[in-house]
Parts: structure tokens; C-alpha cells; sequence
């Protein structure tokens, strides 16, 4: 039987996203951001999996582009936040990109 958690009652374990058992979830992330994201990451025709480590001492993410996969994996501590915006964006500036090049502009040449 699972044992029941405990309430979180710190508001730095609630910033740090890490359950009772001290294992990080992404519980705890900025939805708008997961959002971003997901968004910039599908609209490339790739794929994104949010996951965490076995240990529950990081958070991971794995992108799927073709059969390619790449990882990443990030403890959550006082610069997760920074690590995340990050994705978010470097996702949306490749997103701007693939659009750019599927689409041209008609002044563009």
C-alpha cells in the first residue's frame, strides 16, 4: 500500500518542486510555460517527453526528432527555472525557424 504524502507546506519545496519524498515532479512547473514548450516542440514535427530520473533527484526531458532522440536532464535547483525558459525559447526560435524556411517570405528573394 502507498504510503500518503505529506502536505508541502514550505514555499521553497513548493518552488523547487519536490514531493514529501524529496523526488522532483514536474508538478510544479509554470503550466504556460509546459505549454510554450510543447507547442513550439510539436509545431517542428518533433515530440517532447517530460519525465525525471530514477532517482527523483532531476527532471528530465527527451526530444524525438525522426528516429533521432536527444536528452536532457536538469536537478531541480535555484537556476531550474532559468534551465527551462531556456528550452522554452531555444524550441520557439527553431520553430520560427522551420516556419521561415517552409514558408518564405515573397520579399525574400
Amino acid at each position: 500500500m502507498a504510503k500518503p504524502r505529506r502536505k508541502i507546506s514550505s514555499k521553497l519545496a513548493q518552488r523547487y518542486s519536490q514531493d514529501a519524498d524529496g523526488r522532483s515532479s514536474w508538478e510544479m512547473v509554470d503550466p504556460s510555460k509546459i505549454s510554450r514548450l510543447v507547442q513550439a516542440v510539436s509545431s517542428c514535427g518533433c515530440a517532447v517527453l517530460f519525465g525525471q530520473t530514477s532517482d527523483g533527484g532531476a527532471l528530465s526531458l527527451v526530444y524525438f526528432e525522426g528516429s533521432e532522440k536527444y536528452k536532457e536532464y536538469r536537478p531541480v535547483d535555484d537556476t531550474f527555472d532559468v534551465w527551462f525558459l531556456d528550452q522554452v525559447e531555444w524550441w520557439e526560435g527553431y520553430a520560427e525557424e522551420k516556419a521561415t524556411e517552409a514558408f518564405p517570405s515573397p520579399n525574400s528573394g
